[in-house]
């Protein structure tokens, strides 16, 4: 059996041995871990709900224990819903595994058995789900099918000094903040105030303020905020919805973060942070390069000086760092990679 197939066979033989989900039921994504390594089932993207039938697909990464390198695949489901129209939920009843997507070669019986295993599991995470904006994530997808879905690359940035990455999902929204004169933008995993006369935006990341009169630059750090910013903050800890740690910052030393740049992106965007100009090491029996002072996945394929990513389970390629970026399919990769 050659190394690909022998470790495709461990990835999925690892998944039926006392597993135990870990994750909370209403968040994203899903861990499933014993002994030998961990799955993590990432928030399913839907593609059409037809009366009580729900389309779905999702990404999976493996990682085995005692490395760090996860293998990717996908998932495809069909699911049984139940729908309070008074309070506009959707309820999970059950959902058959429809396709998994492995290396090549993998046993078909492992494979069967990975799907009723999900299966078993999806259930028992008591999934609630907004129909408001199930339709609408529905009507953003276009109707689409995911075979017509574009792998064009996202706005990929390169930083070699401190950064952090900022996305909203498009232009920001406000919500009033109760007993307060700030307004927070929902439309974003970081927590933002502006308040109420929009003279300033605040911004907390890894547990540190920053400060801006613009939203989209201008930032800088500050260990001074309004008695009212330091009471939201508090309350929202306190409730468990502050998303402070869900940002792209990739530090290698936390202390840099009060130099970081803030980078504010309305589209999708994704952050190539190397600590300082990138430090090069050879991959043993192969022509391939990567970067070992950053924490994303950065490779060079010495026979073309082509760079090599690895985003979100995608590879995306460049003839530089700067970019301009293009997917690239696994089985387009150079023979190297396997």
């Amino acid at each position: 059996m050659n190394k690909t197939l022998l470790l495709a066979s461990t990835i999925l033989s690892l998944l039926f041995f006392n597993l135990k989900s870990v994750a909370q039921e209403s968040e994203w994504p899903k861990l499933i871990q014993n002994e030998k390594g961990k799955i993590i089932i990432y928030q399913p993207q839907p593609e059409s709900l037809n009366g009580d039938q729900l389309r779905a697909r999702a990404a999976i990464s493996v990682t085995l224990t005692g490395t760090n390198n996860p293998t990717f695949s996908a998932i495809w489901a069909n699911a049984r819903v139940s729908t309070d129209r008074n309070t506009r939920i959707i309820y999970l009843i059950d959902a058959k595994i429809t396709d998994v997507r492995f290396p090549q070669g993998t046993d078909t019986a492992k494979i069967e058995e990975l799907k009723r295993l999900i299966e078993q599991e999806i259930p028992k995470w008591d999934l609630k789900i907004s129909l408001d904006a199930l339709l609408a994530s529905i009507e953003n997808n276009n109707g689409q099918s995911v075979n017509d879905i574009k792998n064009e690359a996202p706005e990929i940035i390169y930083r070699t000094t401190p950064a952090i990455l900022v996305l909203l999902d498009g232009e920001p929204k406000f919500a009033s903040v109760e007993k307060s004169s700030y307004r927070r933008i929902v439309n974003t995993p970081n927590l933002m105030l502006a308040d109420a006369p929009g003279k300033y935006y605040y911004l907390l990341s890894n547990k540190s303020w920053f400060k801006s009169t613009e939203l989209e630059q201008g930032w800088l750090y500050t260990d001074k905020i309004p008695e009212d910013v330091f009471r939201i903050q508090k309350d929202l800890e306190k409730q468990q919805a502050a998303q402070s740690s869900n940002d792209s910052s990739n530090f290698q030393d936390d202390a840099n973060i009060n130099n970081a740049e803030i980078i504010i992106r309305k589209q999708p965007a994704e952050l190539l942070l190397v600590n300082g100009n990138p430090n090069f090491s050879s991959i043993n029996g192969t022509d391939l390069l990567y970067v070992t002072n950053t924490k994303c996945n950065i490779f060079q394929y010495i026979n073309n000086q082509s760079y090599y990513v690895l985003i979100s389970g995608r590879w995306f390629t460049s003839s530089s760092l700067q970019g301009p970026w293009s997917y690239i399919s696994s089985d387009q990769l150079p023979a190297d990679f396997s």
